[in-house]
């Protein structure tokens, strides 16, 4: 798959630096978090609920339970709610890995005005889901870096996949 090969590309090119992947639902699926334990990568990827439909059993079932956590946030007008569960199987396979699922709506005067969720292997809690989330949905060029020529020129591009040094958190010691 092209997006493991570059993520080997990147990893090789790279070899001290910590990375935390971040791409669309795609490549939430089970085959693509084992390139990327290999790689020596964290991950924070979309998880969309109608392709991850016994992972959504799980948080249902956690949420009825009241295991899953939940911390709002008021930011002027805007109200950000986050729930989280910690190691959660991403689907039903025998092989299948542990994940720490993430989920996020705003809200502007009662109504959702943006819905998102992830799926990470960094522990979750309190102190880092905002800025697990924030990092995550972060346009190029704020925390991260653009792509240089070099990985233009490899294929890899900011709409393949988008990796973020750990060394724009502030703490590495959070996760």
């Amino acid at each position: 798959m092209r997006a493991k090969g570059s993520l080997e590309r990147i990893r090789k090119s790279h070899s001290k630096l910590s990375f935390v992947v971040a791409a669309d639902s795609l490549y939430s699926k089970q085959a693509h978090h084992r390139g990327d334990d290999r790689s020596r990568m964290n991950y924070v990827l979309t998880a969309k609920p109608e392709d991850h439909k016994k992972l959504m059993e799980w948080v249902n079932e956690m949420r009825m339970l009241e295991e899953t956590r939940r911390l709002s946030v008021k930011d002027g007008e805007h109200v950000h709610i986050y729930e989280w569960i910690n190691d959660v199987p991403l689907n039903d396979s025998k092989k299948t890995v542990m994940v720490n699922y993430i989920e996020y709506w705003m809200q502007k005067g009662g109504e959702t005005t943006y819905h998102n969720s992830w799926v990470s292997d960094i522990v979750v809690h309190e102190n880092n889901v905002q800025r697990t989330r924030e990092d995550r949905e972060m346009p190029l060029g704020k925390s991260r870096t653009r792509p240089s020529n070099s990985l233009k020129n490899q294929g890899i591009t900011s709409s393949t996949i988008s990796a973020t040094a750990k060394n724009t958190f502030p703490s590495t010691s959070s996760f």
